[in-house]
This record gives C-alpha cells, structure tokens and sequence, in this order.
C-alpha cells in the first residue's frame, strides 16, 4: 500500500466516524434537504465535467503569448530609453532609484526597504512623467503572460483539455469557485479578454 493509499484510507475512515455527528448538525441547523437534494447530486455533476474538461485552442494562447511577449519587449525598451539604463523592472528597490532619485519623481510613499511602487503611488505620478503608463502597462503584461500565455498552456493535459477543480464549501457565500486552475478569474473586459477566451473552444459540433 502507498502512502496516498495509506491517507485516501485515513480520510475515509474519519468521514465515516464523522458521520453521525455531521448527520446530526444537519438536521440541528435544517440543512438535511438542502445536503441531499443540491450539493450532494451536484457532486456527481462537477466529477463528470471535471472529468470532461475543457477544450483548449494551444495554438491561439501560443499565438497571444507571442504577441505579449513582443509587447513587453516594445514597453520595455522604452522604459529603459527614460531612464536611460537598463535594470530589472521588476525590482522594486531598482525601480524606485529609477523613479525617485534619478528621475526626480515625487516620493509619495516610503517603505522600511526602499521607495514604494505599488500601482496607488505609480497612478498618482502618472502626470509627472511618461514612464509611469508604461511600467503599469508592462506590469499588466507581464501579469497576463504569466497567468494566461504560460499559466494556462501549462495546465493543457494531452487530451488537449484543462481540467479544473470545482468545489463547493470553498466561499463562505456557497457559490462554487475553481481551482487548479482558477478559471472564474479569467479577464471579462480587459483589452485583451477576447484574445484569451478564444483559446476556450467547443466540440466539434457543439457550441
């Protein structure tokens, strides 16, 4: 026996004696029906579309990839043609000796281990100098090529589908979330929200 067998045994042993007792809080707070008509059903409907999964176009996120990573490069060739050197944007402490002491920026906000640059301070410059709408632009990017181009593509199984986890006593408001990965998060009315849900496609024949 495995270790993972050793613990699926555990986890089910403690359910079984926690049965009665859980049983019984149920019925104490009237949510008996509620567990046997909805959320017990609605397991075997989440298995099966767990299971199923869901299709996923790897050529368009390789394409929406490709076309932020050539942004990125664009925003960040432009930053560094402000500060007029090159650092790792992605560094706070660099970025605030760019911002705040070469570039004379107002420092609105400082922290025990350097200059804050955190998206309420960038905002508030924002009219003191053209870098800052490209470090929020870059940061963006940055963001949704790590969570979506790459974040997502690394999900894709072989059978070319994502298969997300849907659970339902994560929220204390009882909706269902997702998870491994999050698809709820997914960008609605970003610029570029249409180019990442293009990438979730139907069957053939299906829509």
């Amino acid at each position: 026996i495995s270790v993972d067998d050793e613990d699926a045994a555990a986890c089910a042993e403690a359910l079984w004696n926690l049965r009665g007792i859980l049983e019984e809080e149920l019925q104490k707070n009237g949510m008996d029906k509620l567990y046997r008509e909805i959320e017990l059903p609605l397991c075997t409907v989440l298995y099966r579309m767990e299971k199923r999964g869901i299709l996923i176009d790897k050529e368009q996120l390789e394409q929406f990839g490709l076309m932020l990573a050539q942004r990125i490069d664009e925003c960040e060739k432009l930053i560094f043609s402000y500060s007029k050197e090159p650092f790792n944007i992605n560094s706070t402490k660099q970025l605030g000796v760019i911002l705040f002491e070469k570039l004379k920026l107002t420092a609105v906000k400082k922290t025990k281990s350097g200059y804050s640059t955190d998206v309420d301070v960038l905002e508030k410059l924002i009219e003191e100098h053209p870098v800052i709408e490209k470090i929020l632009e870059y940061r963006t990017l940055a963001k949704l090529y790590t969570n979506y181009a790459v974040g997502l593509k690394d999900e894709v199984r072989d059978d070319g589908r994502i298969h997300t986890i849907f659970t339902q006593t994560l929220t204390r408001t009882g909706r269902l979330s997702s998870v491994s990965p999050n698809l709820q998060n997914i960008p609605a009315r970003a610029e570029y929200a249409k180019l990442i849900r293009k990438a979730f496609i139907p069957d053939e024949g299906s829509k």
